[in-house]
């Protein structure tokens, strides 16, 4: 069919086959854990407990990054501080405090 034939011939959707776009309801107890979040409490727990300094930065960017991608009817609240808390903990005991170095 020409772009002139579509243009004069009207619209070329069937109005009555449309139907409204109804998203699905989530229930939030059988939700899937968000992956960054728990890849970001399991980092940040490994910087606390190793030392890292690359496990606890990753744990930051993935709280972070995890953080601005869910939507509000998505969001857990609990993991999201935890992994926050642990991302917190793991800059505060590696920059502030100062263990002597091991002999």
């Amino acid at each position: 069919m020409s772009r002139l034939a579509l243009l004069t011939s009207g619209d070329p959707r069937r109005p009555n086959e449309e139907c409204e776009y109804k998203p699905t309801v989530i229930d939030p107890d059988k939700q899937m854990p968000d992956i960054a979040l728990l890849c970001a409490s399991i980092l940040g727990m490994a910087g606390v407990y190793f030392r890292m300094k690359w496990c606890i930065w990753l744990c930051v960017f993935m709280s972070i990054s995890s953080f601005m991608t869910t939507r509000n009817d998505q969001l857990d609240l609990k993991q999201l501080a935890m992994s926050g808390s642990m991302a917190l903990m793991g800059i505060l005991t590696f920059y502030v405090v100062k263990l002597p170095p091991r002999a």
